[in-house]
């Protein structure tokens, strides 16, 4: 289980902070070197990372639940990720190589929810 508060420590830390510098420090160079000039799109995927922050933060109250709420987001977040990758077609992008590098935990926490639901039953 560890594996999944790791992840869901990874969503809060990291989606939820460039999801606060998306929204409110457009005109930061450590925000624009990554993500561009602010626009429309970088305040869209600023709502992408807080929704998957407060997401993360929600099911920590539902430890009953935990499990099939992680399952979705972390999968979810797996098939964003990686076509981000495909969608941007640079493997030299911070904000591409940041997101390969969380598949890697979330892709542990998935196989380690699916083992634990499948035992359950």
């Amino acid at each position: 289980m560890t594996i999944v508060y790791i992840s869901i420590a990874i969503n809060i830390l990291v989606a939820g902070f460039w999801g606060i510098v998306l929204a409110f420090f457009p005109g930061r160079r450590f925000r624009v070197w990554p993500y561009g000039e602010d626009s429309p799109g970088t305040r869209i995927l600023s709502s992408l990372y807080l929704a998957i922050a407060a997401f993360s933060v929600y099911a920590l109250t539902k430890p009953v639940q935990l499990r099939q709420l992680c399952l979705f987001l972390f999968a979810f977040q797996i098939v964003y990720k990686v076509l981000s990758a495909v969608t941007v077609r640079s493997m030299k992008n911070p904000v591409v190589l940041s997101n390969l590098l969380i598949v890697v935990p979330h892709s542990f926490s998935v196989h380690w929810l699916l083992n634990s639901i499948s035992t359950v039953r």
